[in-house]
Order: C-alpha cells, then sequence, then structure tokens
C-alpha cells in the first residue's frame, strides 16, 4: 500500500523540487550565492516534507 501512495503523492513534489533547484542553478550562474542556496533548502523541504509526514505521521 505504501508505495501506491508514494507513487499518487510524490509526483507534484518532485516537480516542484526540480524546477526550484532549476531557479537555484540559474540564480548560481548569475552569482546570486545567497539566493540560490535558499532556492536549493526550498528544493529539499520540498521533497523532505512530504516523505516525513507520509512516514513518520503515517
Amino acid at each position: 500500500m505504501r508505495s501506491g501512495v508514494l507513487l499518487t503523492t510524490m509526483p507534484v513534489p518532485v516537480a516542484v523540487a526540480v524546477y526550484t533547484a532549476s531557479f537555484g542553478l540559474w540564480l548560481l550562474r548569475r552569482r546570486n550565492i545567497r539566493g540560490a542556496i535558499g532556492a536549493f533548502f526550498l528544493a529539499a523541504c520540498c521533497i523532505a516534507v512530504p516523505l516525513l509526514l507520509l512516514f513518520v505521521g503515517g
């Protein structure tokens, strides 16, 4: 059951994280280090929070 729930709930957060990480790369190329770090942190949170809620909050 968990793999089915994982497959139905994670595509949207993964897509948001990929889009945010690509924005972070764009910021990094423009030498906006502080903004890039924030974007990468936000992308990591987009993946970590749903997984945490799925497995721990169960």
